[in-house]
């Protein structure tokens, strides 16, 4: 049974992966550490999971650890893991920095530990159909993509740069940007991008289209904006349109559900559980039964492809002024 624990209680994907570990047949959660309290209050009433006082301690009764803390401190609380001889797997994005996600990968090589990078949708079969599909040459060339990732915004630290990097953008293109990295083995050629405060009117972009060109000459644009309304029964949405030269695909990777309407309305899950399909790949690397499919080398080259789209954004802007 591997132990892992959980690195704080700060990003809001921790619920999801805290239940996946409950009924995991060779998994369990060896306990959690946060330095959140209310945070951590609600993590442990909802979870019942054990709350460890330091991190050492829970290192100490774990062999691998999910780190869900703000951003800005992934690296602090990697680099700490591995000292520790812990396998990782970080919430997207890995880092805030190139510099500093190069730092996670180079600590985990130093501890031979697996880093992987929370990238669920590419353990969705549709995508995993499409990336077939792609593979087998039944789209011809791939002429074009029209993406999304829109959401909630979801406040909080999220919209605070020093512990964020960003807003929406860092926030969301990192999937779309990861499957595209895997579809095609390249990445783009430039990177333009438009970015605003349209929905919140705050000194962060909640709203950001980007539009990029290819080395094969494909072109793909990605709507990763935080446009959602509360009221809206989903957090967020992941789809893709594919043109091909045979034909056009679309896929929304999370569009297996149910629509029940009754005193209110609930949308209830009934395809793949994403999160469950990840955590059990990080399990069975583990146990070396199969090589990472997902690396830190990949959570770096899709932070790469954002903070290109922000400083396109910054470099437009200073040209205005």
């Amino acid at each position: 049974m591997v132990r892992i624990g959980i690195v704080s209680t700060a990003h809001l994907h921790v619920n999801s992966y805290a239940d996946v570990l409950k009924n995991h047949p060779r998994a369990q959660c060896s306990g959690f550490w946060c330095d959140l309290p209310e945070s951590a209050a609600t993590f442990r009433e909802i979870h019942g999971y054990k709350q460890l006082s330091t991190l050492d301690e829970l290192f100490a009764h774990s062999d691998a650890v999910i780190i869900t803390s703000e951003n800005a401190r992934h690296e602090a609380h990697a680099v700490a893991a591995f000292a520790a001889g812990k396998h990782v797997m970080c919430e997207k994005p890995l880092a805030t920095t190139i510099d500093s996600g190069a730092r996670m990968i180079e600590a985990a090589k130093a501890a031979e530990r697996l880093l992987m990078t929370a990238f669920p949708c590419r353990f969705s079969p549709a995508y995993q159909h499409l990336k077939g599909m792609i593979a087998e040459g039944k789209l011809g060339k791939v002429q074009a993509i029209a993406a999304t990732n829109r959401g909630k915004c979801p406040f909080g630290w999220f919209v605070k740069k020093e512990l964020s990097g960003g807003g929406a953008m860092i926030d969301h293109v990192v999937h779309v940007a990861d499957l595209l990295l895997d579809l095609f083995g390249e990445a783009p050629v430039t990177v333009c991008a438009q970015a605003g405060n349209n929905m919140h009117g705050q000194d962060w972009e909640d709203t950001a289209i980007l539009s990029m060109a290819y080395p094969s000459g494909m072109a793909v644009t990605l709507d990763s904006s935080w446009s959602y309304p509360a009221s809206h029964p989903t957090w967020g949405d992941v789809n893709l349109r594919v043109f091909g030269e045979k034909g056009l695909v679309e896929i929304d990777l999370f569009a297996e559900n149910v629509e029940a309407f009754a005193a209110g309305h609930q949308q209830i899950g009934v395809g793949a559980n994403l999160d469950e399909k990840m955590i059990d790949h990080f399990v069975a690397a583990i146990l070396g039964e199969t090589e990472l499919a997902v690396t830190g080398q990949d959570g770096l080259d899709s932070l790469k492809i954002v903070l290109q789209a922000i400083e396109n954004v910054d470099s437009t802007r200073r040209a205005r002024t």
